[in-house]
C-alpha cells in the first residue's frame, strides 16, 4: 500500500500538468453533474406547479377506446358520493374550412362537457376572423 503511494506522489511531482488538467477535469465534471441536477429539480417543480393547469384537472383516465364497464361504473359511483367531480373530454383532429374559402386547415378538436376545466380558464379561438 505505501509502494501505491509513493508511486502516485511520485507521478504527480514528475508530471505536473497532466496532474492540473486531471483535477481540472474532475472538478469540472462535478460542477456540470450538479448544474444539471439543479436544473433538471428546478424544471420538475416547475411542471408540478403548473400540472393542474396544463391537465385541468387532478386525475386524468385517458383511452383510445371506449372504457370498460367497471370503469365507467366506479366513476360514477365517485361522482354520485360526492367524492369527485367528474366530465369528460373528447379530442380529435379534424379538417375546417370557412364556408367562403377553398383552403382547409387541420384543427385539433376538444369537445368537453360541463365542468371543464377545474383548474384554469378554457378560451375559444372560434370565430375566427380569416
Amino acid at each position: 500500500m505505501i509502494m501505491h503511494i509513493h508511486f502516485i506522489v511520485r507521478q504527480i511531482i514528475r508530471s505536473r500538468r497532466q496532474a492540473f488538467v486531471f483535477v481540472l477535469c474532475v472538478a469540472l465534471s462535478i460542477v456540470t453533474l450538479i448544474s444539471l441536477n439543479g436544473f433538471s429539480a428546478s424544471v420538475r417543480a416547475s411542471m408540478q406547479k403548473d400540472a393542474k393547469k396544463l391537465h385541468a384537472a387532478d386525475i386524468i383516465i385517458h383511452s383510445h377506446y371506449a372504457l370498460s364497464p367497471a370503469v365507467v361504473n366506479a366513476v360514477a359511483r365517485l361522482e354520485a358520493g360526492n367524492k369527485i367531480r367528474g366530465t369528460r373530454v373528447w379530442e380529435f383532429y379534424s379538417m375546417v374550412r370557412p364556408q367562403n374559402n377553398q383552403d382547409a386547415l387541420l384543427a385539433k378538436l376538444k369537445v368537453v362537457q360541463k365542468g371543464y376545466p377545474f383548474y384554469g380558464k378554457a378560451a375559444s379561438l372560434w370565430p375566427r376572423p380569416y
